[in-house]
Protein backbone atom coordinates (compact mmCIF):
# COMPACT_ATOMS: atom_id res chain seq x y z
CA UNK A 1 0.00 0.00 0.00
CA UNK A 2 2.82 2.38 0.88
CA UNK A 3 4.50 1.58 -2.45
CA UNK A 4 1.27 2.38 -4.28
CA UNK A 5 0.99 5.74 -2.52
CA UNK A 6 4.56 6.62 -3.46
CA UNK A 7 3.89 5.70 -7.09
CA UNK A 8 0.77 7.87 -7.15
CA UNK A 9 2.91 10.84 -6.18
CA UNK A 10 5.38 10.36 -9.05
CA UNK A 11 5.37 12.40 -12.25
CA UNK A 12 4.84 9.27 -14.33
CA UNK A 13 1.58 8.45 -12.53
CA UNK A 14 0.33 12.05 -12.67
CA UNK A 15 1.18 12.34 -16.37
CA UNK A 16 -0.41 9.01 -17.27
CA UNK A 17 -3.54 9.91 -15.31
CA UNK A 18 -3.83 13.39 -16.84
CA UNK A 19 -3.09 12.24 -20.38
CA UNK A 20 -5.45 9.28 -20.07
CA UNK A 21 -8.34 11.49 -19.02
CA UNK A 22 -7.41 14.04 -21.67
CA UNK A 23 -7.13 11.50 -24.48
CA UNK A 24 -10.43 9.90 -23.50
CA UNK A 25 -12.10 13.32 -23.58
CA UNK A 26 -10.43 14.26 -26.89
CA UNK A 27 -11.14 10.99 -28.64
CA UNK A 28 -14.69 10.77 -27.29
CA UNK A 29 -15.50 14.36 -28.29
CA UNK A 30 -14.09 13.94 -31.80
CA UNK A 31 -15.70 10.56 -32.15
CA UNK A 32 -19.14 11.89 -31.19
CA UNK A 33 -18.77 14.90 -33.48
CA UNK A 34 -17.60 12.86 -36.49
CA UNK A 35 -20.31 10.24 -35.94
CA UNK A 36 -22.92 13.00 -36.00
CA UNK A 37 -21.20 14.61 -38.99
CA UNK A 38 -21.26 11.31 -40.90
CA UNK A 39 -24.98 10.92 -40.26
CA UNK A 40 -25.71 14.56 -41.10
CA UNK A 41 -23.47 14.89 -44.16
CA UNK A 42 -23.73 11.40 -45.64
CA UNK A 43 -20.85 9.32 -47.07
CA UNK A 44 -19.91 11.72 -49.91
CA UNK A 45 -19.67 15.01 -47.98
CA UNK A 46 -18.13 13.17 -45.03
CA UNK A 47 -15.58 11.87 -47.51
CA UNK A 48 -14.92 15.41 -48.81
CA UNK A 49 -14.22 16.64 -45.27
CA UNK A 50 -11.79 13.83 -44.50
CA UNK A 51 -10.09 14.15 -47.89
CA UNK A 52 -9.39 17.86 -47.32
CA UNK A 53 -8.43 17.26 -43.68
CA UNK A 54 -5.84 14.70 -44.76
CA UNK A 55 -4.56 17.05 -47.46
CA UNK A 56 -4.23 19.91 -44.96
CA UNK A 57 -2.50 17.63 -42.47
CA UNK A 58 0.38 17.21 -44.92
CA UNK A 59 1.24 20.89 -44.30
CA UNK A 60 1.56 20.22 -40.59
CA UNK A 61 3.72 17.15 -41.07
CA UNK A 62 6.15 18.95 -43.37
CA UNK A 63 6.16 22.08 -41.21
CA UNK A 64 6.89 20.24 -37.98
CA UNK A 65 10.31 19.02 -39.26
CA UNK A 66 10.55 16.69 -36.26
CA UNK A 67 11.74 19.64 -34.17
CA UNK A 68 9.30 18.98 -31.32
CA UNK A 69 10.80 15.56 -30.60
CA UNK A 70 14.35 16.94 -30.63
CA UNK A 71 13.37 19.71 -28.21
CA UNK A 72 11.74 17.21 -25.84
CA UNK A 73 14.69 14.85 -25.98
CA UNK A 74 17.44 17.47 -25.60
CA UNK A 75 15.76 19.67 -23.00
CA UNK A 76 14.96 16.58 -20.90
CA UNK A 77 18.72 16.04 -20.72
CA UNK A 78 19.74 19.72 -20.37
CA UNK A 79 17.04 22.19 -19.31
CA UNK A 80 19.30 25.18 -19.91
CA UNK A 81 18.65 24.69 -23.63
CA UNK A 82 14.99 25.71 -23.33
CA UNK A 83 15.35 29.47 -23.74
CA UNK A 84 17.76 29.04 -26.65
CA UNK A 85 15.41 26.68 -28.48
CA UNK A 86 12.44 29.04 -28.05
CA UNK A 87 14.22 31.44 -30.40
CA UNK A 88 13.23 29.28 -33.38
CA UNK A 89 9.50 29.65 -32.76
CA UNK A 90 8.90 32.69 -34.98
CA UNK A 91 10.89 31.08 -37.80
CA UNK A 92 8.59 28.08 -37.53
CA UNK A 93 5.54 30.35 -37.65
CA UNK A 94 6.70 32.12 -40.83
CA UNK A 95 7.41 28.83 -42.55
CA UNK A 96 3.98 27.46 -41.72
CA UNK A 97 2.30 30.56 -43.14
CA UNK A 98 4.34 30.09 -46.30
CA UNK A 99 3.26 26.45 -46.59
CA UNK A 100 -0.41 27.41 -46.32
CA UNK A 101 0.00 30.01 -49.09
CA UNK A 102 1.77 27.53 -51.40
CA UNK A 103 -0.78 24.77 -50.75
CA UNK A 104 -3.68 27.13 -51.41
CA UNK A 105 -2.16 28.32 -54.71
CA UNK A 106 -1.63 24.70 -55.79
CA UNK A 107 -5.26 23.91 -54.98
CA UNK A 108 -6.42 26.86 -57.10
CA UNK A 109 -4.11 25.93 -59.99
CA UNK A 110 -5.54 22.42 -60.06
CA UNK A 111 -9.02 24.02 -60.36
CA UNK A 112 -10.20 22.16 -57.26
CA UNK A 113 -11.65 25.31 -55.67
CA UNK A 114 -15.15 24.14 -54.79
CA UNK A 115 -14.20 23.66 -51.12
CA UNK A 116 -11.30 26.12 -50.98
CA UNK A 117 -12.59 27.91 -47.87
CA UNK A 118 -12.86 24.61 -46.00
CA UNK A 119 -9.33 23.65 -47.00
CA UNK A 120 -7.92 26.99 -45.80
CA UNK A 121 -9.68 26.63 -42.43
CA UNK A 122 -8.33 23.10 -42.00
CA UNK A 123 -4.83 24.15 -43.10
CA UNK A 124 -4.77 26.92 -40.47
CA UNK A 125 -6.15 24.46 -37.91
CA UNK A 126 -3.32 21.99 -38.50
CA UNK A 127 -0.76 24.81 -38.44
CA UNK A 128 -1.98 26.15 -35.10
CA UNK A 129 -1.86 22.63 -33.67
CA UNK A 130 1.77 22.22 -34.80
CA UNK A 131 2.74 25.50 -33.15
CA UNK A 132 0.96 24.48 -29.95
CA UNK A 133 2.82 21.17 -29.88
CA UNK A 134 6.07 23.09 -30.37
CA UNK A 135 5.34 25.00 -27.14
CA UNK A 136 4.07 21.97 -25.23
CA UNK A 137 7.25 20.06 -26.09
CA UNK A 138 9.13 22.14 -23.49
CA UNK A 139 6.75 20.92 -20.79
CA UNK A 140 7.01 17.32 -21.98
CA UNK A 141 10.78 17.58 -21.58
CA UNK A 142 10.34 18.26 -17.86
CA UNK A 143 7.67 15.53 -17.61
CA UNK A 144 5.07 18.19 -16.79
CA UNK A 145 2.20 17.20 -19.06
CA UNK A 146 -0.83 18.00 -16.89
CA UNK A 147 -1.32 21.52 -18.32
CA UNK A 148 -1.18 20.18 -21.88
CA UNK A 149 -3.77 17.57 -21.00
CA UNK A 150 -6.13 20.22 -19.62
CA UNK A 151 -5.69 22.51 -22.62
CA UNK A 152 -6.32 19.77 -25.17
CA UNK A 153 -9.38 18.58 -23.25
CA UNK A 154 -10.76 22.14 -23.42
CA UNK A 155 -10.05 22.19 -27.14
CA UNK A 156 -11.91 18.93 -27.72
CA UNK A 157 -14.99 20.05 -25.78
CA UNK A 158 -15.10 23.39 -27.60
CA UNK A 159 -14.83 21.64 -30.97
CA UNK A 160 -17.65 19.27 -30.00
CA UNK A 161 -20.07 21.98 -28.86
CA UNK A 162 -19.32 24.45 -31.66
CA UNK A 163 -19.14 21.66 -34.24
CA UNK A 164 -22.62 20.38 -33.43
CA UNK A 165 -24.01 23.93 -33.60
CA UNK A 166 -22.30 24.70 -36.91
CA UNK A 167 -23.31 21.38 -38.47
CA UNK A 168 -26.88 22.63 -38.19
CA UNK A 169 -26.01 25.83 -40.06
CA UNK A 170 -26.65 26.37 -43.81
CA UNK A 171 -22.93 25.62 -44.48
CA UNK A 172 -22.19 22.49 -42.41
CA UNK A 173 -18.88 21.55 -44.10
CA UNK A 174 -17.28 24.97 -43.63
CA UNK A 175 -18.84 25.18 -40.18
CA UNK A 176 -17.18 21.95 -39.14
CA UNK A 177 -13.81 23.27 -40.29
CA UNK A 178 -14.39 26.51 -38.36
CA UNK A 179 -15.14 24.53 -35.20
CA UNK A 180 -11.85 22.66 -35.53
CA UNK A 181 -9.98 25.95 -35.94
CA UNK A 182 -11.60 27.60 -32.90
CA UNK A 183 -10.57 24.69 -30.69
CA UNK A 184 -6.97 24.79 -31.92
CA UNK A 185 -6.72 28.54 -31.22
CA UNK A 186 -7.85 28.04 -27.61
CA UNK A 187 -5.15 25.41 -27.01
CA UNK A 188 -2.47 27.61 -28.57
CA UNK A 189 -3.39 30.58 -26.37
CA UNK A 190 -3.15 28.41 -23.25
CA UNK A 191 0.25 27.03 -24.31
CA UNK A 192 1.51 30.54 -25.11
CA UNK A 193 0.51 31.87 -21.68
CA UNK A 194 2.18 28.99 -19.85
CA UNK A 195 5.41 29.42 -21.83
CA UNK A 196 5.57 33.15 -21.11
CA UNK A 197 4.94 32.60 -17.40
CA UNK A 198 7.58 29.88 -17.09
CA UNK A 199 10.44 31.19 -19.23
CA UNK A 200 9.74 34.94 -19.47
CA UNK A 201 11.40 34.86 -22.87
CA UNK A 202 11.33 37.55 -25.58
CA UNK A 203 10.61 35.83 -28.90
CA UNK A 204 12.75 36.79 -31.86
CA UNK A 205 13.71 35.40 -35.27
CA UNK A 206 16.63 33.07 -34.63
CA UNK A 207 17.40 31.36 -37.94
CA UNK A 208 20.67 29.99 -36.58
CA UNK A 209 18.96 28.09 -33.78
CA UNK A 210 16.26 26.86 -36.17
CA UNK A 211 18.91 25.52 -38.55
CA UNK A 212 20.68 23.85 -35.64
CA UNK A 213 17.46 22.08 -34.64
CA UNK A 214 16.68 21.07 -38.22
CA UNK A 215 20.20 19.68 -38.67
CA UNK A 216 19.36 17.25 -35.87
CA UNK A 217 15.69 16.68 -36.61
CA UNK A 218 15.58 16.17 -40.40
CA UNK A 219 15.65 12.36 -40.13
CA UNK A 220 12.62 12.55 -37.80
CA UNK A 221 10.96 14.94 -40.26
CA UNK A 222 11.37 12.46 -43.10
CA UNK A 223 10.04 9.73 -40.81
CA UNK A 224 7.04 11.91 -39.97
CA UNK A 225 6.29 12.55 -43.63
CA UNK A 226 6.66 8.85 -44.35
CA UNK A 227 4.36 7.98 -41.44
CA UNK A 228 1.84 10.46 -42.81
CA UNK A 229 2.03 8.72 -46.15
CA UNK A 230 1.18 5.28 -44.85
CA UNK A 231 -1.47 6.64 -42.47
CA UNK A 232 -3.21 9.33 -44.53
CA UNK A 233 -2.28 8.89 -48.18
CA UNK A 234 -5.11 6.37 -48.49
CA UNK A 235 -7.72 9.12 -48.09
CA UNK A 236 -5.85 11.49 -50.41
CA UNK A 237 -5.43 8.87 -53.15
CA UNK A 238 -9.05 7.72 -52.85
CA UNK A 239 -10.11 11.36 -53.18
CA UNK A 240 -7.75 11.91 -56.11
CA UNK A 241 -9.41 8.97 -57.88
CA UNK A 242 -12.77 10.68 -57.30
CA UNK A 243 -13.95 8.04 -54.82
CA UNK A 244 -15.26 10.55 -52.26
CA UNK A 245 -18.00 8.34 -50.83
CA UNK A 246 -15.38 5.62 -50.42
CA UNK A 247 -13.22 8.11 -48.49
CA UNK A 248 -16.20 8.43 -46.15
CA UNK A 249 -16.55 4.65 -45.72
CA UNK A 250 -12.83 4.22 -45.15
CA UNK A 251 -12.65 7.01 -42.58
CA UNK A 252 -15.68 5.73 -40.70
CA UNK A 253 -13.78 2.51 -39.99
CA UNK A 254 -10.47 4.31 -39.53
CA UNK A 255 -11.85 6.76 -36.93
CA UNK A 256 -12.93 3.93 -34.65
CA UNK A 257 -9.58 2.18 -35.04
CA UNK A 258 -7.55 5.32 -34.33
CA UNK A 259 -9.55 5.93 -31.15
CA UNK A 260 -8.49 2.53 -29.85
CA UNK A 261 -4.84 3.61 -29.95
CA UNK A 262 -5.27 5.86 -26.90
CA UNK A 263 -3.38 3.59 -24.45
CA UNK A 264 -0.47 3.14 -26.88
CA UNK A 265 -0.15 6.86 -27.50
CA UNK A 266 -0.29 7.84 -23.82
CA UNK A 267 2.12 5.23 -22.50
CA UNK A 268 4.75 5.93 -25.15
CA UNK A 269 4.48 9.70 -24.76
CA UNK A 270 5.01 9.38 -21.01
CA UNK A 271 7.84 6.84 -21.33
CA UNK A 272 9.78 8.74 -24.01
CA UNK A 273 11.83 10.95 -21.61
CA UNK A 274 12.43 7.95 -19.33
CA UNK A 275 13.66 5.71 -22.14
CA UNK A 276 15.98 8.52 -23.28
CA UNK A 277 17.79 8.22 -19.94
CA UNK A 278 17.84 4.41 -19.62
CA UNK A 279 20.66 2.16 -20.76
CA UNK A 280 20.21 0.20 -24.00
CA UNK A 281 19.42 -3.10 -22.22
CA UNK A 282 16.99 -1.51 -19.77
CA UNK A 283 15.28 0.40 -22.56
CA UNK A 284 14.80 -2.69 -24.74
CA UNK A 285 13.45 -4.63 -21.75
CA UNK A 286 10.85 -1.92 -21.12
CA UNK A 287 9.91 -1.87 -24.82
CA UNK A 288 9.42 -5.66 -24.95
CA UNK A 289 7.15 -5.55 -21.92
CA UNK A 290 5.12 -2.80 -23.59
CA UNK A 291 4.85 -4.78 -26.84
CA UNK A 292 3.66 -7.92 -25.03
CA UNK A 293 0.90 -6.07 -23.20
CA UNK A 294 -0.20 -4.39 -26.43
CA UNK A 295 -0.28 -7.73 -28.26
CA UNK A 296 -2.66 -9.26 -25.71
CA UNK A 297 -4.97 -6.24 -25.58
CA UNK A 298 -5.26 -5.66 -29.31
CA UNK A 299 -5.66 -9.32 -30.21
CA UNK A 300 -8.89 -9.15 -28.22
CA UNK A 301 -9.84 -6.02 -30.19
CA UNK A 302 -9.37 -7.85 -33.50
CA UNK A 303 -11.64 -10.66 -32.31
CA UNK A 304 -14.26 -8.13 -31.17
CA UNK A 305 -14.25 -6.30 -34.50
CA UNK A 306 -14.54 -9.60 -36.34
CA UNK A 307 -17.63 -10.53 -34.37
CA UNK A 308 -19.39 -7.17 -34.01
CA UNK A 309 -17.84 -4.86 -36.62
CA UNK A 310 -20.88 -4.44 -38.84
CA UNK A 311 -23.11 -3.75 -35.85
CA UNK A 312 -20.69 -1.17 -34.45
CA UNK A 313 -20.49 0.73 -37.76
CA UNK A 314 -24.27 0.80 -38.01
CA UNK A 315 -24.78 2.04 -34.46
CA UNK A 316 -22.09 4.71 -34.62
CA UNK A 317 -22.26 6.07 -38.17
CA UNK A 318 -25.55 4.75 -39.48
CA UNK A 319 -26.67 1.96 -41.81
CA UNK A 320 -25.06 3.42 -45.00
CA UNK A 321 -21.62 2.87 -43.45
CA UNK A 322 -22.09 -0.83 -42.62
CA UNK A 323 -20.68 -1.73 -46.03
CA UNK A 324 -17.26 -0.84 -44.59
CA UNK A 325 -17.24 -3.95 -42.37
CA UNK A 326 -14.51 -5.74 -44.33
CA UNK A 327 -12.22 -2.70 -44.28
CA UNK A 328 -12.97 -2.31 -40.57
CA UNK A 329 -11.69 -5.81 -39.81
CA UNK A 330 -8.55 -5.34 -41.93
CA UNK A 331 -7.82 -2.06 -40.15
CA UNK A 332 -8.32 -3.80 -36.79
CA UNK A 333 -5.52 -6.21 -37.72
CA UNK A 334 -3.46 -3.17 -38.72
CA UNK A 335 -4.19 -1.72 -35.28
CA UNK A 336 -2.63 -4.78 -33.66
CA UNK A 337 0.53 -4.34 -35.73
CA UNK A 338 0.60 -0.59 -35.04
CA UNK A 339 0.41 -1.18 -31.29
CA UNK A 340 3.48 -3.41 -31.57
CA UNK A 341 5.41 -1.10 -33.91
CA UNK A 342 4.96 2.11 -31.91
CA UNK A 343 7.13 1.14 -28.87
CA UNK A 344 10.00 0.13 -31.16
CA UNK A 345 9.73 3.36 -33.14
CA UNK A 346 9.60 5.39 -29.93
CA UNK A 347 12.68 3.59 -28.60
CA UNK A 348 14.69 4.13 -31.79
CA UNK A 349 14.10 7.90 -31.61
CA UNK A 350 14.85 8.06 -27.88
CA UNK A 351 18.14 6.22 -28.41
CA UNK A 352 19.08 8.28 -31.46
CA UNK A 353 18.80 5.41 -33.96
CA UNK A 354 17.40 7.95 -36.41
CA UNK A 355 18.80 6.33 -39.53
CA UNK A 356 16.93 3.12 -38.68
CA UNK A 357 13.70 5.07 -38.33
CA UNK A 358 14.50 6.95 -41.51
CA UNK A 359 15.12 3.99 -43.79
CA UNK A 360 12.25 1.87 -42.49
CA UNK A 361 9.79 4.74 -42.77
CA UNK A 362 10.86 5.78 -46.26
CA UNK A 363 10.70 2.20 -47.54
CA UNK A 364 7.30 1.75 -45.90
CA UNK A 365 6.00 4.97 -47.45
CA UNK A 366 7.14 3.94 -50.92
CA UNK A 367 5.61 0.50 -50.42
CA UNK A 368 2.31 2.02 -49.30
CA UNK A 369 2.05 4.39 -52.25
CA UNK A 370 2.77 1.58 -54.72
CA UNK A 371 0.26 -0.74 -53.04
CA UNK A 372 -2.43 1.96 -53.00
CA UNK A 373 -1.73 2.80 -56.63
CA UNK A 374 -2.24 -0.85 -57.56
CA UNK A 375 -5.03 -1.87 -55.15
CA UNK A 376 -7.35 1.18 -54.99
CA UNK A 377 -8.46 1.06 -58.67
CA UNK A 378 -9.31 -2.62 -58.23
CA UNK A 379 -10.60 -2.93 -54.66
CA UNK A 380 -11.38 0.69 -53.73
CA UNK A 381 -11.20 1.46 -49.98
CA UNK A 382 -10.77 -2.23 -49.10
CA UNK A 383 -7.60 -2.19 -51.17
CA UNK A 384 -6.42 0.89 -49.24
CA UNK A 385 -6.96 -1.06 -45.99
CA UNK A 386 -4.92 -4.00 -47.28
CA UNK A 387 -2.12 -1.64 -48.33
CA UNK A 388 -1.99 -0.23 -44.78
CA UNK A 389 -1.93 -3.71 -43.23
CA UNK A 390 0.95 -4.90 -45.42
CA UNK A 391 2.89 -1.71 -44.70
CA UNK A 392 2.69 -2.13 -40.93
CA UNK A 393 3.61 -5.78 -41.22
CA UNK A 394 6.78 -4.69 -43.01
CA UNK A 395 7.51 -2.08 -40.33
CA UNK A 396 7.12 -4.54 -37.45
CA UNK A 397 9.47 -7.04 -39.09
CA UNK A 398 11.98 -4.30 -39.86
CA UNK A 399 12.08 -2.90 -36.33
CA UNK A 400 12.28 -6.28 -34.60
CA UNK A 401 15.05 -7.56 -36.87
CA UNK A 402 17.05 -4.31 -36.76
CA UNK A 403 16.88 -3.78 -33.00
CA UNK A 404 17.70 -7.44 -32.36
CA UNK A 405 20.83 -7.02 -34.49
CA UNK A 406 21.74 -3.79 -32.66
CA UNK A 407 21.31 -5.39 -29.22
CA UNK A 408 23.48 -8.37 -30.20
CA UNK A 409 26.14 -6.04 -31.59
CA UNK A 410 26.28 -4.03 -28.38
Amino acid sequence: MELLKKYQQTKVFKNISALTISEVVIRAAKFILLALAARWLGPTDFGVFNYLLASAALIAVIGDFGINRIITRNVSQDQSLAKRYLGSFLVQLLLMIGYIAVATILLVLTHNVENLSLFILLAIFTTVNVLSDYLWSFFRATEDMVMEARAKSAQALLVLVSGIALLLSPWPLVGLGLAYLLGAVITFVMAWRHILSRYQVVFHLDFIMWRELVSKSWPIAIVAVSAFVFNQIDSIMLGAYGLLAEVGYYNAAYRIISGLLIPVFIINQVLFPKISRLSIDEGIKLVRQNVLVNFVIYTLVVVGVGLFGEWVLGVVFGAPFQVAQQAFFILAMTLLLTAMVYPYSNYSIAKDYLKLNLWLSVLAAIMNIVLNWYLIPIYSYVGASVATLITYGFLLFGYVASLYWISRKN
